[in-house]
């Protein structure tokens, strides 16, 4: 182990705590500030050593939660950081009961609820952030529910996948049912008989099929926005549409609407907040 250095912004003289990094910066801090700041530091003398407070994590993380151990110093936001980045900080915050950085991180990462949904919602379950969870739920229902629920409490693993599974089933339930329920034309569709050709429906359904393939929320939404604009540009069975209206346009004429059903799916989506309170009070009254 290398000899400790004093990190160039907490090195003050009158400090009367020191705590050092994993990676060996010493942070010279203010017990008084710790103590009314964070419910976890400066934790017990006896877990000191020769008067240092030996901590695990490096000081690219601790230099960052100190600040907000001093309120004229402590950052509003910490929207330059990147997910992981900020994860770290929200975990230390939330081990060392860092109050106000729990707040400003967690706020931070609703930014990265549509592109790192399973990583946000994850973190927002494991420490009972349940409005960053509702933030994140409806973007991680195509992630693996098993990387969802590994470590998690079982208060929220069985509602997860529960959920997960209404949910997921919800985005497509109108949609299978619409095209289910169109009448069966044999040439071409016709919209006021609320008819459909062989060809579309099975372009269509194969469509919804795909759709079910995808990982990730966001992509969804941009294949549903893809279909409606031009559908054979990523189906090979769009290319023959029926001999009626859908091939002049080369898109069918119900693609907009099923594609709508499934939009209205999603946005519909219970929050996950409330399913998890209906699913405690059945378990309650049973």
């Amino acid at each position: 182990m290398g000899s400790a250095v004093i990190h160039e912004e907490f090195n003050s003289a009158n400090a009367d705590i020191t705590i050092q990094s994993c990676d060996n910066v010493r942070f010279c801090l203010h017990r008084k500030n710790l103590e009314v700041t964070t419910g976890g530091l400066p934790g017990k003398t006896s877990d000191m050593i020769d008067g240092v407070l030996y901590l695990p994590e490096p000081a690219k993380v601790l230099e960052l939660l100190f600040l907000f151990t001093y309120p004229q110093r402590s950052p509003t936001h910490l929207h330059d950081l990147d997910c992981d980045s900020l994860l770290d900080i929200s975990e230390a915050a939330e081990k060392y009961k860092v109050f106000f950085a729990i707040s400003v991180s967690v706020s931070g990462l609703r930014s990265f609820t549509s592109t790192e949904p399973l990583k946000t919602l994850r973190h927002a379950l494991k420490y009972d952030h349940l409005d960053l969870a509702d933030e994140a739920a409806p973007n991680a229902l195509f992630c693996n529910p098993t990387l969802v629920v590994t470590g998690l409490s079982d208060t929220y693993i069985v509602p997860w996948l529960l959920y997960q599974s209404l949910a997921y089933k919800k985005i497509f339930e109108k949609a299978e049912s619409t095209l289910k329920a169109f009448q069966n034309t044999f040439t071409y569709c016709k919209v006021e008989q609320r008819g459909i050709c062989v060809t579309c429906r099975t372009v269509i359904a194969a469509w919804i099929w795909q759709l079910k393939q995808l990982s990730t929320t966001e992509a969804l939404l941009f294949e549903l926005e893809k279909f409606e604009q031009y559908p054979n540009s990523n189906l090979e069975l769009a290319r023959d549409f029926c001999e009626g209206s859908c091939n002049t346009h080369r898109r069918c004429i119900y693609a907009a609407e099923i594609s709508e059903h499934c939009k209205v799916g999603l946005q519909k989506s219970q929050k996950f907040s409330e399913y998890l309170l209906d699913h405690r009070v059945e378990d309650g009254s049973g």
